[in-house]
């Protein structure tokens, strides 16, 4: 039982830090993504948002690994919780992939979506 609750709590401890990186992947990119908030050019930081993901979704596979001998029923929380956040990480690149284009380091959000690359 004592293996049961140190496995659930790396996986928590996991998942909060997936969570956590994927509220940072949402913040570095606001400006960016909110033409109408913030208009003008802003600084391209498509490859941090990128990485966050990346690190997020690695927490992720470390959680569920961690509760894979701990029990049906942590296993399946945990999974449930897991999926909300790659449903949530899968959104992020989803809306991030159009500024993956620009190697540029600036970008500036059209009114159709688009991105116009710019090099300061």
């Amino acid at each position: 039982m004592r293996h049961s609750a140190g496995r659930l709590a790396g996986a928590g401890l996991c998942l909060l830090l997936a969570a956590m990186l994927l509220v940072l992947s949402q913040s570095l990119a606001i400006e960016a993504e909110n033409p109408d908030e913030f208009p003008g050019i802003r600084d391209n930081n498509a490859v941090f948002v990128l990485a966050a993901v990346g690190l997020a979704v690695l927490g992720i596979g470390g959680a569920v690994f961690i509760t894979r001998r701990a029990g049906r029923t942590a296993l399946t929380v945990v999974a449930v919780l897991a999926a909300v956040l790659v449903v949530v990480g899968a959104y992020r690149i989803y809306t991030l992939a159009p500024m993956l284009e620009c190697s540029t380091n600036s970008v500036a959000r059209e009114a159709d979506g688009s991105y116009t690359c710019y090099d300061r």
